[in-house]
């Protein structure tokens, strides 16, 4: 295996937040149309995925993807 260095390494921010477990359809929704297609637009983003708990219904992570630290 050959070792890489990585010079500008991709910055993943990560949050945790509680919705309310009946309203998590509902607030994907307006999330991809507000905040989704919002980020979309900035240079240096990459992807945003969100993840929510088997174990506790209603806690989403979002992890959102940029390019580097200074994006």
């Amino acid at each position: 295996m050959e070792l890489k260095k990585i010079i500008k390494p991709m910055a993943v921010e990560q949050l945790v937040m509680t919705v309310k477990p009946d309203l998590v359809d509902r607030w994907l929704e307006l999330d991809h149309e507000i905040w989704s297609k919002g980020l979309a637009k900035w240079p240096g983003y990459i992807r945003k995925e969100v993840w929510e708990s088997r174990e506790r219904p209603g806690r989403l992570t979002i992890n959102i993807y940029w390019e580097d630290y200074d994006a």
